[in-house]
């Protein structure tokens, strides 16, 4: 656990980010138990004895015209640059920017003993009405219930600051002393400059700042002084210092402490009493008596707070009346210490269920053990927790089908000190069954691993367009495997366009495209029944479709208000109508996700930095959602592919969409939705940063199988601890994938060791078609460009393959698919398109015979299938045999054929029967003479996916009989 402790003593701090002179777009540094760290577009914290004084605020600079019609600068776009310096005994953080417009330099100095001295100097060129807003955000702990004295323009004001929100939104006006003081401490502040203090407790912080016109050309400084000193304050006769608490608890107990003592006159004893709320709802209690004397003494309370979550915490100080004589509001995270979830969110076929622990950090106890309840176990059962997962299995054979839900209580040494709820679901076996594998928390379908990777797409009345197919036919070649079409219309339409939307859910499924179905425009709404009723009519219409991926609950809910228990709701109720496809929704309050967590199974956030903040804002979206839920969910990322309206001034670069992308891949998303496509040329309408989201779509599917690997992952680090760099790896079949992701504007060199050794001494740079040294402790050494993206791959150990091996004499190039330099693509190959443009073709690293990739041809209906034709061979005059192996998704025919230059009057070909299990097929080739340019071509002949592996042309003489 994290413990806030407000000492007497401090201690001389230390600098604490990167070296000094450095053009940094992070820092850190601390002095004197005060610590300020700094993030372009994010903004500045200022912490005192590890708690925020004043919390980042990322617009903290703010040019806009007098009637705010208008921004021309925001500090949130996140081009600043910081340099750290020291002189003496003082610590200095220089933060500044330069634009058309506005250009600032902020100079942050800490000083012994608690002082903070911030100097702005700023200024605008060539704007005719230019107001600056400066603030910053004082956390709320501080101020709530503190006692205050304010000098303003009118004169000293002094009281003690309401608990919870005040009467009034704007508390003071034109302050250039202020001063708050409470049991944390007491932190005063003046300025040159006369500030006003907004009162926005219920959006988590205070405001405090100004508003100043700018005249063009003239340069403005204003100079900001803070004095932080401990807490030894005497409220109602008792003195209290030392006050602590756990802001983050990790082993189950929340404890505030404190000492205290009588001051002169005071009481002779007090009763404290520690009140734990979770949203309205008294969860947790304690009250005890504390016998006062002249001198100190330390004084404890403790709560039980196994459950993860976000809580409050009331101190409440009570004379022995009952009376209170001081109260203090706290918060409290309690952080999920150990991750319990099914092996998967559905069981079908499966004989067995499995009960995943995985301890998220080990707590302080010398033994531990999970104690389990619930009816799929038949009672109760107790496992010792050892080693880093616990896999407890369960039988199915006796088990219902239905929902269900075990607890489990982790015990340390006796004592309750974390509660876990896992769900999963067991029902017949379905063909368009989707499971969420926990491990990996990608999803299974089509019994495969899934890396669900698409788009969204249109608004309004879509199904009423006259080619609203349009959009699968454009983008199905592509390797997109996903799509939501935004259903933001009423009832009554969705009723009539039913029969459309069928065709359009089935096509995209023809196409290879998932639909992620949304029902928000229902589930949005309060409960009722009919409401219910009309999500019933909408699942019961389309849980049967084989293109259905998810569906999609709600956009955004926390922005906009709507309680969690609203979506808790119909979640049941879908899960009830349809335990075969997992539920979403997406959040653009990721602070505010994690409860909602009762309501999906997918948890969803849409960052969307450019231009206004830099590309690490979507690191920090995911792993803040993955933290708060203790790694139990999938993460989704919402990428952004719009921009040039609204809030965003322009859409991303190509750069700047391959690194975010990458970024959420590299911090643990299972699942990538750009937002928003609409063909042919609206969003995006840069083309190249498109064609990009394309390459990506092909990329991560020849990712997969590792991204979505069961293998414990290596360790992988930067030597030189560049903080730019975003690292991941992966073990899948004998090799290592190394990640790296460079948030930074520049390129740089890059040393890269991760902890699987490698069998070789040359890793691949995939989808870049060349190789770097690794070295024997695993060691890369490469450059890497501006927001570049490397993924390196080695062995580590034996590659399994397919059982069938290729005759090296085969005369037909790249026959087993396994060369292919551009993303998905084999070498060696080429296509004829249809008429139907939705087809798709490629390589496909979860099929193969031999080696590890076979060829995957998707028809989108009969007789619209594309042929793939093999690079030419030259052959002698001869007898020849022509094989291959054949699989496909469903029965089918294929066409086979070999094509000459130029002797051959009639095609040798055949047309075979596919079925779901890989078969070889053959046919002899007579050739009179002899031929350059012999080829090999495959169709699929009707609706459906065909794969091809080990393609041979051997002569007749090498065949075996």
């Amino acid at each position: 656990m994290t413990s806030i402790r407000v000492p007497i003593v401090v201690a001389l701090g230390v600098l604490a980010a990167a070296s000094y002179g450095q053009d940094l777009s992070k820092a850190e540094m601390s002095l004197d138990d005060v610590a300020v760290s700094w993030h372009a577009g994010q903004g500045m914290s200022i912490d005192y004895h590890g708690l925020p004084v004043f919390v980042p605020y990322s617009a903290q600079h703010t040019v806009h015209d007098a009637g705010w019609a208008q921004a021309f600068y925001s500090s949130r776009e996140g081009a600043a640059r910081g340099r750290l310096e020291q002189a003496g005994d003082a610590r200095t953080l220089v933060i500044s920017d330069e634009t058309e417009h506005f250009s600032f330099t902020k100079t942050v100095r800490l000083e012994p003993g608690g002082q903070i001295v911030i100097e702005h100097e700023f200024g605008q060129r060539g704007l005719e009405d230019a107001h600056l807003q400066l603030g910053m955000r004082p956390a709320v702990p501080w101020l709530d219930g503190a006692a205050y004295r304010v000098v303003t323009q009118e004169g000293e004001e002094s009281g003690r600051m309401t608990y919870g929100r005040g009467d009034r939104r704007v508390l003071w006006s034109r302050m250039t002393e202020m001063s708050f003081g409470s049991l944390f401490g007491t932190w005063t502040l003046s300025s040159t400059h006369g500030m006003t203090l907004y009162d926005d407790r219920d959006k988590g912080s205070f405001f405090l700042g100004w508003d100043q016109e700018l005249a063009d050309g003239e340069t403005y400084r204003e100079r900001i002084e803070i004095a932080l000193e401990p807490a030894t304050r005497v409220i109602e006769g008792v003195r209290v210092a030392d006050f602590a608490w756990e802001d983050e608890v990790r082993d189950g107990s929340a404890s505030v402490r404190m000492s205290l003592a009588s001051a002169e006159g005071g009481p002779d004893a007090v009763s404290l009493r520690l009140t734990a709320m979770r949203a309205e709802e008294e969860v947790a209690e304690v009250q005890e008596t504390a016998p006062l004397q002249a001198d100190p003494r330390q004084v404890e309370l403790t709560l039980a707070l196994p459950e993860p979550g976000d809580y409050g915490l009331r101190l409440a100080v009570l004379s022995a009346a009952e009376e209170v004589l001081f109260r203090q509001l706290l918060t409290t995270k309690v952080v999920p210490l150990m991750r319990f979830v099914p092996s998967l969110s559905l069981y079908t076929h499966e004989t067995e269920a499995e009960l995943l622990i995985t301890l998220n950090e080990r707590p302080d106890a010398e033994e531990l053990m999970a104690e389990l309840t619930g009816t799929a176990l038949g009672g109760r059962r107790e496992v010792a927790v050892e080693g880093e997962e616990t896999v407890v299995p369960i039988d199915l054979s006796g088990v219902p089908d239905g929902m269900h839900e075990v607890q489990c209580r982790l015990m340390g040494d006796g004592r309750l000190i974390a509660v876990g709820r896992a769900s999963f679901a067991k029902a017949p076996p379905k063909s368009n069954e989707v499971k969420i594998d926990y491990r990996s928390r990608g999803l299974i379908v089509n019994g495969k691993p899934f890396f669900p990777f698409g788009f969204y797409t249109h608004r309004g009345q879509f199904y009423d367009q006259q080619e609203p197919q349009y959009v699968l036919r454009l983008e199905g070649a592509f390797g997109f495997n996903m799509i939501c079409v935004y259903h933001n219309f009423p009832d009554e339409f969705r009723r009539e366009q039913r029969p459309v939307i069928a065709d359009f859910v089935d096509h995209a499924e023809a196409v290879g495209m998932h639909m992620h179905y949304d029902v928000r425009q229902i589930t949005d709404r309060e409960p009722s029944e009919e409401v219910d009723a009309t999500l019933s009519e909408e699942v019961e219409a389309f849980r049967d479709a084989p293109g259905l991926l998810t569906w999609y609950l709600s956009d955004e809910p926390a922005g906009r208000g709507n309680p969690p228990e609203r979506y808790v709701h119909h979640n049941r109720h879908v899960k009830r109508l349809d335990p075969y496809h997992p539920t979403t929704m997406v959040f653009c309050v990721p602070s505010k996700a994690h409860q909602y967590a009762g309501g999906m199974d997918i948890l969803m956030v849409d960052p969307y930095p450019i231009p206004n903040g830099p590309v690490t804002r979507v690191a920090d979206t995911v792993d803040l959602v993955d933290n708060a839920t203790g790694g139990t969910m999938p993460i989704w990322c919402v990428p952004q592919a719009f921009g040039g309206g609204e809030g965003w001034a322009r859409e991303p670069t190509w750069q700047e969409q391959r690194c975010m992308t990458y970024m959420a891949i590299a911090h643990g998303a299972t699942g990538i939705q750009y937002f928003i496509r609409r063909p042919p040329h609206n969003n995006p309408f840069v083309d190249g940063m498109w064609a990009e989201c394309r390459k990506l779509a092909r990329e991560i599917r020849q990712l997969t199988p590792a991204l979505l690997s069961h293998e414990p992952g290596p360790a992988v680090e930067s030597i030189d601890g560049d903080g730019d760099l975003h690292l991941a790896a992966r073990l899948h079949n004998g090799q290592a994938y190394v990640v790296c992701v460079n948030a930074a504007h520049e390129p740089k060199s890059i040393r890269l060791q991760c902890s699987a050794a490698p069998v070789e001494a040359s890793a691949e740079v995939m989808f870049e078609n060349r190789a770097v040294p690794v070295s024997e402790n695993g060691v890369l050494e490469d450059m890497i460009d501006a927001l570049g993206v490397r993924i390196y791959r080695y062995r580590v150990g034996e590659v399994e393959v397919g059982p069938v091996t290729l005759d090296p004499q085969s005369l037909v190039r790249n026959g087993g698919f396994e060369e292919a330099t551009n993303p998905g693509y084999p070498d060696a190959c080429r296509v004829s398109y249809s008429a139907q443009t939705g087809a798709s073709w490629g390589t496909d690293p979860l099929e193969a015979v031999e080696g590890t990739h076979s060829l995957y041809i998707r028809a989108p209906a009969d007789g619209k299938g594309l042929t793939v034709t093999t690079f030419p061979a030259s052959l002698a005059a001869g007898s020849y045999e022509l094989s291959l192996y054949l699989k496909a998704d469903r029965p089918m025919q294929a066409f086979v054929g070999a094509s000459g230059w130029r002797t051959w009057e009639e095609t040798p070909s055949m047309t075979v029967d596919v079925t779901e299990q890989w078969a070889r097929q053959a046919m002899r080739i007579e050739l009179p003479v002899d031929e350059r340019r012999v080829h090999v071509s495959v169709r699929p002949e009707n609706r459906g996916v065909l794969w091809v592996d080990a393609v041979q042309m051997v002569p007749m003489e090498r065949v075996r009989p």
